[in-house]
């Protein structure tokens, strides 16, 4: 008897699950969704884990093998996905939007970071390349835009370069004297640390 209850309750259980559509049964518990793992989703966090090693970690071994197969006249970012590509690079490369919104720098000489394209801003924001820009500006990195003798912005550059909204944004980014080293880092992270849950 108890046993019959109890697969009755699960039978009307499991119709009510099946009506229900994924994006419902993949929401969060406290919002009324089921918490379920959208597979799609996670198939696309697991990769990004080694892309954000091969943008991190450009020293190790697995990165240096596949930077000369697939990208060695290009960072990860702007790789393309090849000629017959393998498996294992084609989950990768697929995962690179996800490191691509994930990631900024944190400014440390900034010396390796381009002021054109680079998600360096206080906000994860770039400032886009005019497509009229005279050829002086081309390689301008963000250690143009410190003053002279310490870090600080050189406000007058900043105001000379570049149109009020984003000289509001270049300013309000803080730059630390503590951070000695360019880096990329992890923006939905307090470590700063890519993990594959807040990828998810």
């Amino acid at each position: 008897m108890m046993n019959s209850f109890w697969w009755g309750h699960n039978k009307e259980q499991s119709k009510r699950i099946h009506w229900l559509s994924w994006d419902r049964r993949s929401m969060p518990k406290n919002v009324g969704g089921l918490g379920f793992k959208s597979i799609s989703a996670f198939n696309y966090a697991m990769p990004g884990k080694q892309a954000w090693k091969f943008m991190t970690n450009p020293d190790s071994l697995i990165t240096r093998l596949f930077k000369t197969r697939y990208f060695s006249r290009s960072d990860f970012l702007q790789s393309n996905i090849g000629h017959n590509p393998s498996y294992i690079w084609r989950s990768i490369w697929s995962a690179k939007f996800i490191v691509h919104d994930g990631h900024k720098w944190s400014i440390g000489s900034g010396h390796n970071i381009s002021i054109w394209d680079q998600k360096w801003l206080v906000n994860g924001a770039v400032i886009s390349k005019p497509p009229n820009l005279v050829e002086e500006l081309h390689h301008l990195n963000v250690s143009d835009l410190f003053g002279d003798y310490d870090k600080h912005w050189n406000v007058n550059l900043v105001n000379s370069l570049f149109d009020t909204s984003v000289i509001d944004m270049v300013l309000s980014t803080p730059l630390f004297n503590s951070v000695n080293h360019d880096k990329i880092i992890w923006r939905y992270e307090k470590d700063e640390i890519f993990s594959v849950k807040s990828a998810y």
